[in-house]
């Protein structure tokens, strides 16, 4: 039998696979880290470069694989800001992804970007059918 290659995109901006692999419940994750290279300061909002480790692993759940679920494990980039008092600590917000959300949901990380930009009814029947992403 010969071996086959399939690659499929993330399509995730500012960030780079590390591992890819399935759990015990055969689910795939994949673990990324950020080549973001700054973040905002949470008190003056200066952008800020200076690296200071990283924040709790994350997991935020991505689109299936041949029905598989997919996770998204990402430590979240820490900076210090050197102008502000007590030179505190910020943790990068990534663009794809909402830090109001809570973390370890169900729904996938891009889904209201998704409902913004397309005909919800005829989505959500394309989601639950093909999918079988359901909403309530």
């Amino acid at each position: 039998m010969n071996n086959v290659l399939l690659q499929i995109p993330l399509d995730i901006p500012d960030v780079k696979i590390e591992k890819f692999t399935k759990d015990s419940q055969h689910q795939f994750v994949v673990t990324v880290t950020s080549t973001c290279k700054s973040a905002e300061c949470r008190k003056c909002h200066k952008t800020i470069e200076k690296f200071y480790g990283y924040d709790k692993e994350i997991t935020l759940r991505h689109l299936p694989i041949f029905a598989t679920p997919v996770w998204i494990k990402i430590k979240p980039k820490r900076f210090q800001c050197p102008d502000c008092e007590g030179k505190p600590t910020t943790t990068q917000q990534c663009s794809w992804y909402d830090v109001s959300i809570p973390r370890n949901r169900e729904e996938p990380v891009f889904l209201p970007t998704i409902k913004a930009k397309c005909i919800i009814s005829t989505l959500l029947h394309l989601l639950r059918t093909t999918f079988y992403i359901d909403f309530h």
